[in-house]
């Protein structure tokens, strides 16, 4: 019984060993998918509500200025702003803010116009910058 055992754990040891070299092999061979792979899959992407454009013919987003129309309290829309870190100028009523991603990076500029703490016109986004490998 002990023979039988001994000889079981000598053939799962070279399984285990040939899995680890096969694996080695392919990470050896396609480390560079993989890193790309892992990069992509980490890369911040913008909000889905700034994903609303078709280069280089349609670069004004619509969904957000229906996301932030005429009436909207500026205050909500600063905040909408600051949680997705934009770069805020508040008194010029502009930010902007990049999303360096892969496979592709975006650029954005957000403008709009309020009076009373309200906006006077619905919110303005725009793809300002735009590549993709």
């Amino acid at each position: 019984m002990a023979v039988v055992k001994e000889h079981v754990l000598k053939g799962w040891r070279k399984w285990a060993l040939a899995a680890v070299l096969v694996l080695s092999a392919l990470v050896a061979i396609a480390w560079q998918p993989i890193m790309l792979g892992i990069a992509a899959a980490r890369s911040e992407r913008p909000p889905e509500v700034l994903r609303d454009f078709s280069w280089p013919d349609k670069l004004q987003i619509d969904h957000f200025a229906q996301a932030f129309p005429v009436g909207t309290g500026e205050a909500e829309l600063i905040e909408w702003l600051e949680t997705h870190k934009f770069n805020l100028d508040a008194e010029a009523k502009n930010a902007e803010r990049e999303y360096p991603g892969i496979p592709c990076l975006y650029g954005y500029e957000i403008e709009w116009a309020s009076d009373n703490g309200k906006l006077t016109k619905p919110a303005s986004a725009t793809l300002v910058d735009y590549a993709c490998m």
